[in-house]
């Protein structure tokens, strides 16, 4: 699902995005920068929101940077 998604989720299950912020352990002007496409979600935030939405939600998440290292390496 699109990050667009998250907020039709919270919507129909009638929760705030501050009670969702709340179960899962995060800012809630973080998680509304993520939710409009301002920010990529890290690896953990990107989880917890996974397991905490029964994998209806999926987030794209930001490329590590040990990742992006590895990478590098590889192309050259």
């Amino acid at each position: 699902m699109q990050v667009e998604n998250l907020k039709a989720w919270l919507a129909n299950i009638g929760m705030t995005l501050k009670d969702f912020c709340e179960i899962i352990d995060c800012d809630k002007k973080y998680l509304s920068k993520i939710m409009n496409g301002h920010r990529n979600a890290g690896h953990r935030l990107a989880k917890d929101i996974r397991e905490a939405t029964a994998g209806v939600i999926t987030l794209k998440t930001r490329v590590r940077k040990k990742d992006q290292e590895k990478d590098q390496e590889q192309q050259q």
